[in-house]
């Protein structure tokens, strides 16, 4: 189609374009009979031709579209400066972003908007402060949680800690009982003899024996310890 690459999408038979590029296509290039530059023909109808737009013809001259006066033909230009001091140019109201008041009228009225709206702007100021207070509520909550979690989590580190304490103490205290035992200073006896070359069978006397026995059975009774406890 002829005016495919500046938007149009229509599908014809060559019977129906020559009757859609005259009469239909608002894609159709064409030229501005005021500053002859090229446009589509939706555009020359459109901001083209609107003293609102920053694409307005800078050749086009009209009436204020707010002013009620419209002998005063103005240029695109001129439009812009009188916009600062038009009366009826469409207004925000000022608490729009801060309490958000919808508010839009000529500007020649607000004051009286200002004047009437106090109640209704100080009922969306309590709005506001509401939503603002439910935010805040909602993080705090957040925050309480998370910290709750950290305190459960310190709790849980603190008990397993005790429990490691716990069974540090218990083996330095079977390790100090080894230490003590009759059967771990006869087996010190027996390798320095043998780190000597003394390879005799040395005799064992009575109370030596009873305190070797004694020693087994202790070592016996804290191997059953240990299993209990892990």
């Amino acid at each position: 189609m002829p005016n495919e690459e500046s938007g149009c999408e229509k599908q014809l038979t060559l019977k129906q374009l020559d009757s859609h590029l005259t009469n239909e296509c608002q894609f159709e290039i064409v030229t501005c009979d005021r500053c002859s530059e090229r446009v589509r023909q939706f555009e020359l109808n459109g901001c083209h031709t609107d003293l609102r737009s920053p694409h307005c013809c800078s050749e086009f001259r009209a009436p204020c579209p707010h002013c009620s006066d419209s002998s005063s033909r103005l240029y695109r230009s001129e439009f812009e400066e009188h916009l600062m001091t038009c009366p009826e140019r469409p207004s925000d109201c000022k608490y729009r972003q801060s309490i958000g008041c919808q508010t839009n009228v000529a500007m020649s009225q607000l004051d009286e908007h200002y004047c009437s709206g106090t109640d209704g702007h100080l009922e969306l100021t309590v709005q506001r402060f509401q939503q603002e207070l439910q935010r805040k509520d909602s993080e705090l909550k957040e925050i309480n949680n998370l910290l709750m979690k950290l305190k459960t989590r310190d709790k849980q580190r603190a008990i397993e800690v005790g429990q490691l304490k716990e069974k540090v103490l218990k083996l330095t205290e079977r390790l100090s009982t080894f230490e003590k035992s009759p059967l771990l200073k006869t087996l010190l006896n027996q390798g320095r003899r043998l780190s000597n070359g003394d390879l005799t069978e040395q005799p064992v006397e009575e109370d030596n024996q009873s305190q070797q026995d004694a020693a087994v059975k202790e070592l016996n009774r804290m191997g059953r310890r240990r299993s209990v406890v892990f």
